[in-house]
């Protein structure tokens, strides 16, 4: 779902964020990947308390039995809320690596730009790394912090924090989309960035 995102609207961004106010369309990219987070993090907060000690029969109803496991999910309907969720971050971050990277060569002394540009490519693959890390820090937690529990990371019927960390990315992609939306349209400078790249281009 999130590849889909991205293809969806790469083209559109990508041909509109150029023509228009890079600093703003960033800005909206990032409110718009907020958001994808906080829905995909939703559902925790449409169900009830996880309770490992419920039966079969508590969950489905009627006399239902393990061998018999044909029952509706009591919670199907929230699975399009993680497809929809997944599409809006891949939406939101697709701008980020057309626009974004535009905006830094725009911002930026051409002799220069190839480093920050390098450095913003490093970062996008140290970012997945370090997001992946810390899920696995979040699935040590209760999937319910704050209900007490006997169960440990090690029992199969154990279910991990995994919302933590859509909850944080939304948070702090909502407030760092803030600033963009006080950017001028360019950058001090980049015009005479432009007038140095014309001279160095043969």
């Amino acid at each position: 779902a999130y590849e889909i995102g991205v293809i969806i609207f790469i083209l559109f961004t990508s041909y509109l964020g150029g023509r228009s106010h890079k600093p703003r369309v960033l800005g909206i990219s990032l409110l718009v990947l907020g958001i994808g987070s906080l829905i995909f993090a939703s559902p925790h907060y449409f169900t009830s308390t996880y309770n490992s000690n419920r039966t079969l029969t508590e969950v489905c109803g009627g006399n239902s039995t393990h061998e018999e496991a044909k029952c509706t999910n009591p919670v199907f309907y929230l699975y399009p809320l993680f497809i929809i969720g997944n599409v809006i971050i891949g939406s939101g971050a697709s701008t980020l690596y057309t626009v974004g990277l535009g905006f830094i060569d725009d911002s930026t002394n051409p002799r220069y730009s190839p480093i920050y540009l390098s450095v913003a490519n490093v970062v996008s693959v140290i970012g997945p790394c370090i997001g992946f890390a810390l899920g696995g820090v979040f699935l040590s937690f209760f999937v319910d912090p704050l209900t007490p529990t006997t169960l440990t990371s090690s029992d199969p019927q154990w279910v991990g924090a995994w919302w933590i960390g859509f909850v944080l990315t939304g948070v702090l992609s909502i407030f760092g989309s803030i600033q963009f939306f006080f950017y001028p349209r360019r950058l001090k400078g980049s015009r005479e960035y432009d007038k140095l790249r014309k001279k160095i281009q043969p």
